[in-house]
Formats: structure tokens, C-alpha cells, sequence
């Protein structure tokens, strides 16, 4: 309900295009989505998948808090799964470009929704991403996972932090196992987050 068409959606994290191809039919050919995905092997498969939507944009950047380049590593715990793909460590020279959301934005019209999921920078990215969201305040889905995030000297309650500031409440999806109490579920060690302003 969030996505309408003719919208405007970022996905940030795309890895191959599952989400991607989804917000895509959703906006249709007279949207547009833009995708990120700064892992190079996902990347090319992310253009594969979105040959046949050209209102679709496919770039190979990280987002976070500052303009820089990086190498791509894999979380340590997950080195055989192509969607835990993190910045490993930035370098003047490397084969990434890192950028921001506030950067990459500047000239959109607009932005119905945004889709995060990048592996334990989603602290880092949005406080790059500050004027982005107090100028067309789209709705969220943000991945939380404690682990990942701990990877980058993060932590949910950051996270929860930085939404706050920008004028955003959370609730956590339950789709099994739900619980009344969205505290607890928020508490879990990974939990997608909705958050509207």
C-alpha cells in the first residue's frame, strides 16, 4: 500500500533483484526504482534481472555516511552467501564507489519508499540520508540484525535512534511467532522494520 503506481522507490541492498523486480511491477513503466547494490558478482546479476525494466536504475555503490571508494568483503560468519556482502574496508583506490543517500538524491522528484538492507551499515547510511527523508519522508523497511550491525560498531538501538531523530516510528513485522508486545520482537537478534514518519 505504500508503493503507488507511477512512484518513486530506492532499494538499497538489492543483491539480485528479488525485491527490485517486485517494487518495479509495482511502480510500472511510467516509475521508476532505483537500485543499489555495491557487491560486483550480485550486480551483474541484478542488471540481468532488470533487462526487461528499463525504469529501473542499477547502480554498483555503497551507501553509508560519507563519499568514498571500498573493497566488498562477506560478513565472517557467512562467507558462502552472496546477500551478506558488507564494505569490508575502504580504500582510496578501490573497486567500489561509496556514497551517500542525501548525494544520490539531490535531483529525484520524489521518493514513495525505501527499502534497506545492507548488512550492518543501515546506522551509517542513515545518517547520510538525514535531508532525504525530512524532505519526502517515505515510508521504510529496514533489516535490523544485531550481528552485522556489531560488525560495524553499530547497534539497533542506533539505528532506532537515528529514525527518531528524523521524525519516524517502527514497528516491527511479525509474521509468525508474533508477539503483542513489539518491544521484544524488536529485541530479536534479526527483525525487518516498517517505519513511517
Amino acid at each position: 500500500p505504500f508503493i503507488p503506481e507511477g512512484g518513486t522507490v530506492c532499494d538499497i541492498g538489492a543483491c539480485l533483484g528479488d525485491h527490485t523486480v517486485c517494487y518495479a511491477d509495482l511502480v510500472g513503466p511510467t516509475g521508476r526504482v532505483y537500485a543499489f547494490e555495491p557487491n560486483p558478482a550480485a550486480f551483474q546479476c541484478l542488471l540481468y534481472n532488470m533487462r526487461d525494466r528499463p525504469w529501473v536504475e542499477c547502480y554498483m555503490y555503497a551507501l553509508a555516511d560519507h563519499v568514498s571508494r571500498c573493497v566488498m568483503g562477506p560478513e565472517p560468519h557467512h562467507l558462502d552467501n552472496l546477500g551478506m556482502v558488507t564494505i569490508h574496508r575502504e580504500m582510496a583506490d578501490g573497486p567500489v564507489v561509496m556514497s551517500t543517500l542525501d548525494l544520490e538524491s539531490r535531483y529525484w522528484p520524489r521518493l514513495d519508499f525505501v527499502k534497506i538492507d545492507v548488512e550492518g551499515v543501515e546506522a551509517a547510511l542513515l545518517h547520510g540520508a538525514t535531508t532525504t527523508l525530512r524532505t519526502f519522508r517515505p515510508p521504510l523497511l529496514i533489516e535490523i540484525n544485531r550481528a552485522a550491525l556489531a560488525n560495524h560498531g553499530a547497534t539497533p538501538d542506533e539505528v532506532f535512534r537515528r529514525l527518531h531523530a528524523v521524525g519516524y516510528v517502527f514497528m516491527p513485522i511479525c509474521i509468525t511467532d508474533a508477539t503483542s508486545d513489539p518491544v521484544l520482537r524488536i529485541q530479536e537478534d534479526e527483525v525487518d522494520v516498517v517505519c513511517v514518519p
